[in-house]
């Protein structure tokens, strides 16, 4: 079976031989390479503050999101904790249906 995909995937490399590499329309093509010369490169150059002020956003967020896990943390210990303190108090109430 590898034969016969060998064979196939020859086939198809062969049939790509006698192909020719597209060309453009010259004139089209000279009227898009004017008016990007004209208008010169669409990209804009970034201002230094803008890029300090991003990285300071990113910073600050980062702060943040590290700053909510630890305290997150911390809390979720603290409620175990009280959930072990009051697991050997008895009950005070046995009974929770109030209008029987």
């Amino acid at each position: 079976m590898s034969k016969e995909k060998e064979k196939w995937k020859d086939a198809v490399l062969n049939s790509l031989e006698g192909i020719k590499r597209a060309e453009p329309n010259a004139v089209l093509f000279e009227k898009i390479t004017q008016r990007i010369e004209r208008n010169g490169s669409p990209s804009q150059i970034v201002p230094m503050n803008r890029v300090k002020m991003a990285a300071a956003a990113a910073i600050l967020l980062l702060a943040l999101n590290v700053f909510s896990i630890t305290n997150y943390f911390k809390t979720n210990k603290s409620i175990q904790t009280e959930n072990t303190i009051y697991q050997d108090v008895p009950s005070l109430i046995s009974n929770y249906n109030l209008y029987d």
